[in-house]
Formats: C-alpha cells, structure tokens, sequence
C-alpha cells in the first residue's frame, strides 16, 4: 500500500482509500529516501552521504521502514507519520541502534492541498529526529 505514489487516507480502522486527484512525484519509498539523504546532507555533520548503488565506501547505513505515512479522515483529520530506524554498521553487519518515530499533525482544512501539506510537516519532523538521532547515536 506504502509502495505507491498514492497518497493513503485512513477512512476508518480497516479501510483505506487514496486521496482523489493527488500523487507523489515518486513512489513513497523513494521519495522518503531522497528526503532523508537532503535532509542528512543538510546538517553538515557528515563527511559523505549517498544512497545505495552510488557505490560509496561507508561505515554505517541508515536503514528505515515506513510503518504509518497517511492521512487519518476518521473523526479529527490528521496527518501521521511513522518510521522505525536502524543504524547498521556496514564493516560488520551489526545494528548499532534502533528506534521508532512519529508525528501527527493536524490537517487545516479539507481540500487535498491540506492534506499534503500535513503529511510534508510530519514527515520533515520525523526527518529531522532521525537525522538528530542518528547523528547522536553514530
């Protein structure tokens, strides 16, 4: 469902729809990927970034699971995003650290504009703890 550019909408507990006339540019996955990279690149603390296949020499990976990118139409609209995080020592394949994040923030308004812009609030504040997280835990 996550690996789409569709964009979900929780209608009630067990069923989803997708948001009308609205699609990422990407699938989600890449999208996320792309975001954390900048985002990672951004913070000027690391002296290399990339993604896999760029066939860089690296010492730790960022590996992420989308668990929750929707918006959630059943009673109060809100937008949630969550993602679990490794940090995996790429020498030898241990996993350093691990956690879970999350956000909900509210959705102001009803047309699909508001929705996105919702999901793009939570997921910068997802990015942004993971990339401090990691950043610590490294």
């Amino acid at each position: 469902m996550l690996d789409s550019d569709q964009v979900v909408v929780r209608v009630s507990p067990s069923e989803v729809q997708y948001l009308a006339d609205s699609r990422w540019g990407d699938t989600l996955p890449h999208l996320v990927q792309a975001k954390l990279v900048q985002a990672f690149e951004n913070s000027h603390r690391l002296g290399g970034v990339g993604q896999p296949g760029q066939g860089l020499a690296i010492d730790y990976q960022v590996v992420t699971d989308i668990r929750t990118f929707e918006v959630n139409a059943s009673g109060p609209r809100t937008a949630t995003v969550e993602m679990s995080a490794k940090i995996l020592n790429d020498r030898n394949g241990t996993v350093k650290a691990q956690n879970v994040f999350r956000a909900v923030v509210p959705v102001t308004g009803t047309e699909n504009r508001n929705f996105i812009a919702a999901l793009n609030k939570a997921f910068a504040q997802v990015g942004s703890q993971i990339v401090d997280w990691s950043l610590k835990s490294m």
